[in-house]
């Protein structure tokens, strides 16, 4: 996947790095620094920060903890649920050991 959106990246700079792009009257020219024309490479480098922001927008609400919990029967007679969910008396979590500097 990297590899693929790499070549894209290359293939559309190359694309663009002939060009000059006139930007729309309606934009604010003293956001933009005062220009009126940008290269293919500034339209590029501008549109790749649009697609990150919009990657963010879409993934970070979409992110959620999950728990995979083992579906499988376990010789324990306490059955699934000690599994799933170890104890300290059930010898699933050892203490850590005492911090010493």
């Amino acid at each position: 996947v990297f590899n693929l959106s790499g070549v894209l990246a290359d293939v559309a700079a190359d694309m663009l790095r002939p060009h000059d792009f006139k930007l729309p009257d309606w934009l604010p020219r003293s956001v933009l620094g005062g220009y009126t024309h940008m290269s293919g490479l500034r339209v590029h480098v501008l549109v790749t920060w649009f697609a990150v922001l919009a990657a963010l927008a879409v993934v970070v609400p979409l992110l959620f903890d999950s728990m995979v919990v083992p579906t499988e029967e376990t010789d324990r007679p306490e059955g699934r649920a000690a599994a799933a969910f170890p104890t300290s008396s059930s010898g699933g979590y050892s203490s850590p050991p005492p911090f010493t500097p």
